[in-house]
């Protein structure tokens, strides 16, 4: 089972940081994206760069939490895109939302190496599922996120010259 998390690790760290297989990787993704670009709102009501990322964050702290044994988080899709907990101020909000992205992967590589195999296996309270269910999850989670990402940054970059 030690296999299996270092399984888990190696793909989350390899979506976050990339080489990966579907060759698009968060942080090079976002490492190109000012403050102007990730609060753009895209049209059609589409959620925006930094909305996106917020959201990953708070999936990741959910996980940490869970991690740490905390029983009582749960999610909130609603709260999970809500940006303001960062920073009135686009500069200050993006700059607090990549260093909190950067920090809760840094803590969920420090927390899965030092999991006992076993916790693989147990449920996820007061969910249905399992703990490798939930990374598996976040793994797939954070890849369709990061693609969803890069198309928007391209659209976003493609309307700003258009202007």
């Amino acid at each position: 089972m030690k296999t299996r998390i270092n399984e888990l690790l190696i793909s989350y760290r390899e979506i976050y940081r990339g080489p990966n297989w579907i060759e698009v990787s968060l942080q090079p993704v976002l490492a190109d994206v000012d403050s102007t670009l990730a609060f753009t709102d895209p049209p059609g009501n589409r959620n925006s760069i930094a909305k996106i990322v917020c959201h990953l964050v708070f999936i990741r702290q959910y996980l940490i939490k869970k991690l740490q044994g905390d029983l009582s988080t749960v999610i909130d899709q609603d709260k999970s895109f809500n940006t303001a907990a960062y920073g009135s101020h686009p500069e200050t909000a993006w700059q607090n939302l990549q260093e909190e992205l950067a920090r809760t992967f840094q803590e969920i590589t420090d927390l899965l190496p030092a999991a006992e195999p076993a916790l693989l296996e147990k449920q996820v309270l007061p969910r249905d599922y399992s703990f490798d269910y939930l990374i598996a999850g976040i793994i797939q989670h954070e890849a369709y996120h990061t693609g969803q990402l890069e198309f928007l940054k391209k659209q976003l970059q493609q309307l700003a010259l258009n202007k």
